[in-house]
């Protein structure tokens, strides 16, 4: 029986591998040698393995998408101009309901988006080294019209003993007042940008205004949102918590520079600092925060030596301790110039102690305004290796956006200083993945990057900047 059964399995094999043998699909048969049970597949047809390596090149993606967002929702009817290496325009579309717009048939190397509008400002940012398949996002700073978006009223729980001050904060939005006027209602206003999802409250008790020793907290989740109007929304914080403890230890600090460290909570994807000082003479720093409160610590620490600083971010959702190592800090970036002999186009070009080609990319921002007091800016998105940008051509319709003076733009109007940054992360696999999400990872007009980014997951990042104003 043992036999039969062999034999039936060989002669299925055998008839499988003749059928193989007889594919009319393929015009030189295989070889199939019954004494050795091998079968030798049939060569390729050169015209077919073409028309595969075709088909796989067609599979990939053929266009760039841009995703444009505003507040909590996608943002519609915004320009998109798509430029070549050199920076000509290719071509224009607007995004669509759901904020996307995609590229014609020509890929483009640089894309540009017109960001804000006439009653708040007007932004260019533009991304470089862009390739098919990108999907590039982006979130308008600005609000289309100025519009009353209601306030937040206060209530704490009392006084807290030991403390002669306190601060009140909606994210990246509060105050600090006095014990005296802890009675009335403390009145923050609802700015988008400190509404998270949900939206949250943190109170410090303090003394002598020290974020960096709170006395206590008392914290709320899920406070809503204020309606438009004079009516404030009242929110009652509970009684106050003593402070948990986390740790911060760095190593290798620079001799001849003071290192700040600093922790956050993140709630809803807004971060909140409950602890900031300039790291001692000790290895390890004792940073407070409310138990119970974030979602994840970030925690922080930057050094300033003149107008470029580095800067370490830790994300964690479950430690309540971190290290860095700052002999790891990336390159410092020693020169940015803004060199406008070509008003229309000009050109910003940096150097570095060393090469910053290992890095995930680089974002820089400058801000452009006029006499009439109308705002202006420009921000970019660049490959790891870059060393400078010149600004895109732009077509008639995006003349309103132009930074570059009245008359024509034959005359160039104020700017502040430029701002440069280029970060390395556990977050980003490579430029093509900093392309996609690093105009929302570093907020335009970013210049404090320990308390302005909020890492979107757990992971670290290093990043190196070059300011002439400090943050």
């Amino acid at each position: 029986m043992r036999k039969s059964i062999f034999w039936l399995g060989s002669l299925a094999t055998t008839l499988a591998l003749f059928a193989c043998q007889d594919d009319s699909s393929s015009n030189t048969p295989g070889t199939f040698d019954p004494d050795a049970g091998t079968y030798e597949p049939p060569a390729v047809d050169a015209s077919k393995a073409d028309v595969d390596t075709a088909d796989a090149a067609d599979a990939k993606p053929s266009v760039v998408t841009v995703t444009v967002t505003r507040g909590s929702g996608p943002a519609a009817d915004v320009l998109v101009v798509f430029h070549d290496a050199a920076g000509a325009v290719l071509g224009t579309t607007k995004t669509d309901a759901t904020g996307k717009a995609t590229s014609s048939t020509t890929i483009p190397a640089q894309v540009s988006v017109l960001l804000g509008g006439a009653a708040s400002g007007r932004l260019i940012h533009t991304w470089t080294g862009v390739e098919a398949g990108d999907d590039l996002v982006v979130k308008d700073p600005f609000p289309t019209t100025v519009e009353d978006r209601g306030a937040y009223g206060f209530h704490l729980f009392g006084s807290y003993e030991g403390a002669d001050s306190y601060g009140v904060t909606v994210g990246p939005c509060g105050g600090s007042w006095p014990s005296q006027s802890i009675e009335a209602a403390l009145l923050i206003n609802a700015w988008e940008n400190c509404l998270g999802t949900p939206t949250a409250v943190l109170a410090s008790a303090l003394l002598d205004y020290n974020i960096s020793a709170p006395k206590a907290f008392a914290f709320k989740k899920d406070i809503g949102v204020p309606a438009a109007g004079p009516e404030a929304l009242s929110v009652s914080l509970p009684d106050w918590q003593a402070p948990a403890n986390a740790t911060l230890t760095l190593t290798n600090r620079p001799a001849d520079v003071g290192v700040a460290v600093s922790l956050g909570d993140i709630v809803g994807g807004v971060r909140f600092e409950t602890a900031r000082q300039w790291a001692s003479e000790a290895d390890t720093a004792t940073l407070d925060y409310p138990a119970g409160f974030g979602d994840a610590h970030q925690f922080g620490a930057a050094f300033r030596k003149g107008t470029s600083s580095n800067v370490f971010l830790k994300r964690s959702a479950a430690a309540t301790a971190a290290s860095f190592d700052l002999a790891t800090a990336l390159p410092t970036i020693e020169t940015l110039t803004f060199d406008t002999t070509d008003t229309k186009r000009p050109t910003l070009t940096w150097t570095a102690s060393s090469s910053l080609a290992s890095s995930d990319g680089g974002e820089g921002f400058i801000d452009f305004y006029d006499r009439h007091e109308n705002t202006f800016g420009w921000s970019f998105v660049v490959a790891p290796g870059a060393t400078s940008i010149r600004v895109p051509q732009f077509p008639a319709e995006a003349a309103a956006w132009l930074p570059f003076g009245e008359d024509g733009g034959e005359v160039p109007i104020g700017a502040s200083p430029p701002s440069l940054a280029f970060v390395e992360s556990d977050l980003h696999a490579s430029y093509a993945e900093f392309r996609h999400d690093g105009a929302t990872l570093i907020p335009y007009g970013a210049r404090d990057f320990v308390t302005q980014i909020v890492l979107p997951k757990d992971g670290t990042i290093r990043l190196t900047s070059y300011n002439e104003l400090a943050p």
